[in-house]
C-alpha cells in the first residue's frame, strides 16, 4: 500500500510537472457543482479495524477562490499532509499544491510544491538523512 501510494504521488507530480510549461495541452474540467466550506473529522481503519490513522478534511472558500487541505496523522507519529489551492470560476484551474509526507510509515520523506503561475515544482526528498 504504501510503495503503491508514493508511486502514485510520483507518476502524478510527473504528470503535471510535464504539463505545466504546456497548460494549453490541459482539458478544462468544468465545475458542475462548486466545493463549499467544509470541515470534517474521520479515521482510517485497517482490514482488522485497527486505527491506523486520524485525519482531517477542510475546504476554505472566498468567492471563486478554494484552499482545500487533507492531513492524515497516523498512529506510529507519520504525517500526510496536502493543501490545494484552485480557482472554480466555470472550470477548476489549479494554482498551487504542498504535500509533504514523513514519519515511519513513508521511508523516504518527500515535500513536493507544485505552483502553477511560476510554471515550477519543487520536490525534496531524502534518502539516507540527505536532501535530494
Amino acid at each position: 500500500m504504501q510503495m503503491s501510494l508514493r508511486l502514485l504521488v510520483r507518476v502524478s507530480a510527473a504528470v503535471v510537472a510535464g504539463l505545466l510549461p504546456a497548460g494549453t495541452w490541459a482539458i478544462p474540467v468544468p465545475v458542475r457543482r462548486p466545493q463549499e466550506p467544509m470541515h470534517r473529522d474521520f479515521v482510517v481503519k485497517g482490514p482488522d479495524g485497527k486505527i491506523l490513522a486520524q485525519a482531517e478534511e477542510t475546504a476554505v472558500v472566498q468567492k471563486d477562490l478554494v484552499r482545500s487541505r487533507l492531513t492524515f496523522r497516523f498512529i506510529d507519529g507519520s504525517l500526510d499532509d496536502e493543501e490545494a489551492v484552485f480557482t472554480q470560476a466555470g472550470v477548476f484551474h489549479l494554482i498551487s499544491d504542498h504535500h509533504v509526507q514523513k514519519g515511519p510509515s513513508f521511508p523516504t520523506p518527500m515535500d513536493i510544491m507544485i505552483d502553477v503561475p511560476s510554471h515550477t515544482v519543487t520536490w525534496h526528498e531524502t534518502h539516507f538523512g540527505k536532501d535530494r
